[in-house]
């Protein structure tokens, strides 16, 4: 009874902790809209003052660095803009960069070929495109920005190539991938990088990979087959929170930091490997576990609610009654929970200030 008890207050807490998440990016997204319409308004403009008095040849006109073809607009080799009919859309060799917001919301985009030339995909660059099925991205894309594809609903199909070293904050959250190997020129996996992906039932992380940042797999329900390499040093806050169909990981010597709930809420957890530094934190990794895993530290093996610091209905807790549960859920876990979220918040509001000051300090020169 006390566990679910402290299980609905938990998944209640993750509800209300979502729903404030979901407004804030609900705020930026009306701040990105209005940022959007202006650079649409703009690219009309532009358009519109070509037209009238550019000299164009083939279909092409050229004008202070900048190219307009078949619908794209590109600006000193980034590709800032797309007017065209959407389908399969090739991008154009040579365009060494994506923009931000360029296909945002282009729901008529069914695949898109992105050539080896491009080494950087934008904010936002693929944002709900959900007519979107399948995604290869060449190795010679060193950074996939924030959001770069979140929400595309339809997105099945993902392959990463060696040689991408950033996946950004949510860049990949609640598409439909079902699985995807992240290769090792990629150091960090960012927060929230595969968060709300439903059907991802595997993880290959390959061997250089060193950080699994807060959230990134959070409620990714059908995750069940999890390959963690022995390059791996940190295992950020909430990583697999809800990940309801894990039932064994197996964690390196390698890893030196884990953040408090890792597995909170992964009902199926039965066994977990760690290393034995890990041993007086194991109450904090392993809160909010529906069950008690067996947790094995090198050739130890012992159920978490017989260590000594938890037993029957209160293993994995380290706590005794019904009030200590109380105090636990609305003190300890609320708090570590909002500041974790309000970090990552943060953190990419003051990302987005510094893109929009450095976009204005690019059109200044």
């Amino acid at each position: 009874m006390k566990k679910k008890i402290l299980l609905f207050a938990f998944f209640l807490l993750i509800g209300i902790l979502g729903n404030a998440a979901v407004s804030v990016r609900a705020e930026e997204n009306a701040a990105k809209e209005e940022d959007f319409s202006k650079q649409e308004d703009a690219a009309k403009e532009e358009d519109k003052i070509s037209k009238d008095g550019e000299s164009k040849e083939d279909g092409e006109s050229k004008e202070d660095g900048e190219s307009k073809e078949d619908g794209f607009i590109i600006r000193d080799g980034v590709l800032t803009a797309y007017s065209g009919s959407g389908g399969a859309v090739a991008i154009p060799d040579g365009v060494t960069g994506i923009g931000n917001n360029v296909f945002r919301m282009r729901n008529d985009i069914t695949s898109v070929s992105i050539p080896e030339s491009v080494g950087r995909i934008g904010v936002d660059a693929f944002y709900q495109c959900t007519g979107l099925t399948g995604v290869s991205i060449p190795g010679n894309v060193a950074v996939i920005d924030d959001w770069a594809f979140w929400e595309c609903g339809n997105l099945t199909d993902l392959n990463i190539g060696e040689g991408v070293e950033r996946i950004g904050d949510g860049a990949f959250g609640h598409t439909a991938i079902t699985k995807v190997e992240i290769p090792g020129s990629v150091k960090e996996i960012s927060y929230g990088a595969f968060a709300g992906c439903s059907s991802l039932a595997s993880v290959i992380i390959k061997e250089g990979v060193t950080s699994i940042g807060s959230m990134a797999f959070d409620n990714c329900q059908s995750l069940a087959s999890l390959e963690i390499p022995e390059s791996l040093e940190n295992i950020g806050e909430y990583a697999f929170v809800r990940c309801a169909s894990l039932v064994s990981v197996e964690i390196p010597e390698s890893v030196a930091s884990i953040g408090k709930g890792v597995f909170a809420g992964c009902a199926a957890l039965a066994s977990v490997t760690l290393p034995k530094k890990f041993e007086a934190q194991q109450d904090a990794i392993f809160e909010l576990c529906a069950s008690a895993p067996v947790i094995t530290y090198g050739n130890a093996s012992s159920a978490d609610g017989e260590s000594g610091e938890g037993n029957g209905e209160n293993a994995g807790t380290g706590l005794g009654g019904i009030s200590d549960y109380a105090a636990y859920i609305f003190v300890s876990v609320p708090f570590a929970a909002a500041l974790a979220v309000a970090l990552g918040l943060l953190k990419k509001k003051n990302k987005a200030k510094d893109r929009k000051n450095d976009d204005k300090n690019v059109k200044k020169q």
